[in-house]
C-alpha cells in the first residue's frame, strides 16, 4: 500500500494532468508544457522539502498554462501570481485555474 504522501502526490499529478496545453505556443516563445507528473515532482520537493510554498507568495514567472502555478495554490500557497508575455496562454492559465479550484491570478 502506497504511503499517504506518496499518494497525495500522485493526486496532484492526476489534477495537473487535466490542466489544458497552450492552444498555439510560438516556438520563437519556447513554450512547451511541462508534464504533470514533473511538475507535482518539483512542487513536492519544494512544499515538503524546502517548506517553500504552504503560506507563502509564489511568482510563476513564464506562467504559460498555469500548471506550476495551480499546483502551489492546491498545496497552500497563501496568494499565486502568474506572469506571461503572453495574452492567450494568460487566458488558458486562468481558465485552468479555475477548473481546477485554485487560486490564481
Amino acid at each position: 500500500m502506497p504511503s499517504k504522501s506518496l499518494w497525495r502526490k500522485q493526486r496532484l499529478a492526476s489534477i495537473l494532468s487535466r490542466v489544458a496545453p497552450h492552444p498555439s505556443p510560438t516556438p520563437r516563445l519556447e513554450q512547451y508544457t511541462i508534464d504533470a507528473d514533473t511538475a507535482a515532482t518539483i512542487l513536492w520537493l519544494a512544499a515538503w522539502t524546502y517548506g517553500d510554498i504552504a503560506g507563502k507568495v509564489v511568482f510563476d514567472l513564464g506562467c504559460g498554462t498555469g500548471r506550476l502555478g495551480i499546483g502551489a495554490s492546491l498545496l497552500g500557497a497563501s496568494k499565486v501570481v502568474g506572469i506571461d508575455i503572453d495574452a492567450q496562454a494568460i487566458g488558458t492559465a486562468v481558465e485552468n485555474g479555475r477548473k481546477a479550484g485554485a487560486d490564481v491570478c
